[in-house]
């Protein structure tokens, strides 16, 4: 709470600053990742609203599209440990990690971000015993774009291949096929 006043107070300070509004946001977005992680109810919405108007103030701040991605997937946890529909919200981090991508390719977070979160989609589906096929085309033309892009780090990509990979199987498994076919 210390770090969200000190931020809104900076913001009053500084105006129109454009970092004075990136901080609060990530302290609005810990704060309520922190207060989820705990068991009590959180809203990513006050997090969201200080990205998106991080975002007017410079449309293409990569780093800010992408935590607004990642702000959406929190708020998709977060419901879907309510019991609520996630399609929504998963949706729109998915937007906005394209979004990031298509701003700056060379920026691999949202890369990873969206791979992560199609990751999370699919095991959700498993978990459900559900055969969406959707979010697995996603996945894997998510796992395809991450090969193309320039990475220094080729055990990151290795670990997503193999995470990907390891998932689908389990997806057949669960759903009675053979997963070597």
């Amino acid at each position: 709470d210390d770090a969200v006043r000190m931020a809104e107070e900076s913001v009053k300070i500084a105006g129109d600053d454009l970092m004075a509004h990136y901080a609060l946001a990530r302290a609005l977005h810990l704060r309520a990742v922190l207060v989820d992680s705990q068991g009590r109810e959180a809203s990513m919405g006050p997090a969201i609203a200080a990205w998106q108007r991080v975002l007017e103030l410079d449309p293409k701040f990569t780093w800010a599209i992408n935590e607004l991605g990642m702000a959406y997937m929190a708020t998709a946890k977060m419901a879907d440990k309510r019991g609520q529909d996630v399609k929504k919200d998963v949706e729109a981090a998915i937007a906005q990690f394209d979004r990031a991508i298509a701003v700056d390719p060379s920026f691999l977070s949202p890369a990873y971000e969206k791979l992560q979160a199609l990751n999370w989609l699919v095991r959700r589906e498993i978990n459900a015993n559900r055969a969406d096929t959707a979010p697995v085309a996603a996945m894997l033309d998510a796992l395809g774009a991450l090969k193309k892009l320039p990475d220094t780090n080729s055990w990151r990509r290795a670990f997503w291949k193999t995470r990907t990979h390891r998932l689908l199987a389990r997806r057949e498994f669960v759903l009675g096929r053979d997963p070597r076919k």
